[in-house]
């Protein structure tokens, strides 16, 4: 009797193992040949996951991704109010450990890849888009709350946000040393303190 194949369980296994290669080769390494050795299949099992290069990339890119969203989502029932959601939107989004690293990793490649490539460029929009939107709503929740300064405006630091975190992100990957897990506390805690009432700051490390 032939082998019932669970086609979603196969393609996280093979999502999971184009992760582990990217860790190990980043990015730019990254090959399909690479990809099914590491994940135990034939290159052509691959192929009807993968349709080329761009499609791995763009695989990982949305992994990476999701994964931020989805430790945000687990945690946003715990948060009190809106500083401290935002808060940890923040940290959950900064390269603070190993793992938020090779997100970050993936994410500062992908901007190299796709400035000469027109669909890697139009997925990494719309992922800004997606974070920009929902900060928005974050901050559009503290003012009406009275958790934000006076003359805030939701829009602006949602894109002001979005754009530290690129930032701290690209630092994070290029000058370790330099950007470091006290020193992006202390840069969280110093954005927070521009728009919102924070109250009770976590201590700089």
């Amino acid at each position: 009797m032939p082998k019932i194949v669970d086609h979603e369980e196969r393609r996280a296994e093979i999502v999971a193992a184009t992760m582990r290669v990217v860790e190990r080769v980043g990015l730019e390494g990254v090959t399909i040949r690479e990809i099914a050795r590491e994940a135990g299949c034939s290159t052509g099992i691959l192929a009807h996951y993968f349709t080329d290069k761009a499609d791995i990339l763009v695989t990982a890119h949305r992994t990476a991704f999701g994964q931020v969203h989805r430790r945000i989502d687990a945690q946003r029932a715990d948060a009190r109010n809106s500083v401290e959601l935002i808060r940890m939107v923040l940290e959950e989004a900064f390269p603070l450990d190993d793992a938020r690293l090779l997100e970050a990793r993936i994410d500062v490649s992908f901007w190299g890849l796709a400035l000469h490539n027109p669909h890697l460029r139009e997925v990494r929009q719309s992922s800004h888009d997606a974070s920009v939107d929902e900060l928005r709503k974050m901050v559009e929740d503290a003012v009406r709350t009275g958790m934000a300064l006076p003359g805030t405006n939701p829009e602006s630091v949602a894109v002001e946000t979005v754009a530290l975190m690129d930032g701290v992100a690209m630092q994070a990957v290029l000058f370790p040393s330099a950007m470091s897990p006290e020193r992006q506390h202390q840069i969280i805690e110093h954005h927070l303190a521009s728009f919102l009432h924070v109250t009770n700051p976590v201590p700089e490390r």
